[in-house]
């Protein structure tokens, strides 16, 4: 009889485990590539006892199902969002939803998500969200917000989240206000006076009209002169970069390329190649490939060399990628290895992506045979 419990017990938790530890773009993918049908993965991740995640999933399944399907999933994810307590996962569900979901229903989230952005008490949760939603093309005029996401703007009290989310919010608005809130958000980067104010001049004019650029690029090159750390002259000559015309950029990005690799600290260097890399032209993305490939950590490598491999020519490019494979297929932690499996599978043509696709599910099974063994000899 306890042999038989046992037994029940690790089927039980190997079911839940193996849809905790799914990616949710994977779910998404395997129904894409025919692997698993609609049922089989709303079956799975109706398993996950983790509402945010339970919330990805669905979103990422919504496109490959049925009109019929579409509905109920949306009333699922509407639902599950509810058991989010961490407030801004909950308002990122809602914007994630709007993409999905057919005209009518967007102003609705949208007004929810809003709602909820409006509570927020942290100034960088806030920032971020009002970028997604700008981002994603939701324009304030179009959909009737831009009360709202404009107060919700103004109400972050740190200059450096205010000033780039208001930059963010007025590419979505129209003259003379756009004009108008570019202006407060140059003033409040002006006005922001820590060490990282360059950087938030930078982010700013990012989304100036474009005779503007090059004067806000050397006020925050300026600014930020006197911080000899070599990560944050990377980031900032990076962001710089991103300020300038597209007659002035390439030469800066050639500049930022060469500050990223002098960066010491490896995974330092790594994260400042990640940002860098889906921006550089030809030439230097060629250039850094030696630098990734010396990066030790598997992850990383294969991070950055998928990063990388849109910005190489084209001849380049399947060379760039099967390496990033190979990083990624070298990972030692499972949950690792399924995601960056599962995000390198999109960049692959058939019959290569379900392959990795497949590869990135076993890895995941893995974890769930380790989670659920635990979970079921703990329940005992």
């Amino acid at each position: 009889a306890l042999a038989l419990e046992i037994r029940y017990a690790l089927i039980i938790a190997s079911v839940v485990s193996m849809a905790a530890g799914l990616p949710s773009h994977l779910i998404g993918a395997l129904v894409a590539h025919r692997i698993w049908r609609p049922a089989q993965a709303l079956a799975h991740i109706r398993h996950n006892p983790d509402p945010f995640a339970r919330c990805r999933a669905l979103i990422s399944l919504y496109p490959h199902l049925s009109d019929r399907q579409r509905s109920g999933v949306m009333a699922e994810v509407l639902a599950a969002a509810q058991a989010v307590s961490y407030r801004a996962a909950r308002a990122r569900i809602l914007i994630e939803l709007v993409s999905c979901v057919e005209p009518p229903d967007r102003k609705r989230i949208l007004d929810q998500a809003l709602a909820i952005v409006r509570m927020l008490t942290n100034d960088h949760d806030k920032a971020q969200i009002l970028g997604e939603l700008a981002s994603r093309g939701f324009t304030a005029e179009r959909y009737g917000i831009v009360d709202e996401a404009l107060a919700a703007a103004w109400a972050i009290k740190e200059g450096r989240y205010r000033a780039p989310a208001l930059a963010c919010l007025a590419n979505s608005l129209a003259q003379p206000q756009r004009r108008e809130v570019l202006a407060d958000a140059l003033r409040t980067a002006r006005s922001y006076r820590f060490w990282n104010r360059s950087i938030v001049l930078a982010k700013v004019g990012q989304h100036l009209p474009e005779n503007d650029r090059p004067a806000v690029a050397v006020e925050a090159l300026a600014a930020g002169q006197e911080i000899t750390y070599d990560w944050f002259q990377a980031h900032l000559l990076t962001e710089v970069a991103l300020c300038l015309p597209e007659s002035q950029r390439v030469a800066a990005l050639v500049e930022a390329l060469s500050a990223t690799l002098a960066i010491d600290d490896e995974r330092q260097e790594a994260e400042a190649l990640l940002q860098l890399a889906p921006h550089l032209p030809h030439a230097p993305a060629a250039e850094a490939l030696p630098a990734v490939r010396a990066l030790t950590d598997a992850k990383d490598q294969a991070q950055v060399l998928r990063a990388l491999a849109l910005s190489l020519p084209d001849a380049a490019r399947p060379a760039a990628l099967a390496e990033a494979l190979k990083a990624a297929r070298r990972i030692g932690d499972d949950s690792q290895r399924a995601l960056e499996l599962s995000q390198l599978a999109l960049y692959f043509s058939e019959p290569h992506s379900a392959t990795i696709l497949a590869e990135a599910l076993e890895a995941a099974r893995a974890i769930s045979k380790d989670r659920g063994a635990a979970a079921a000899l703990e329940a005992l």
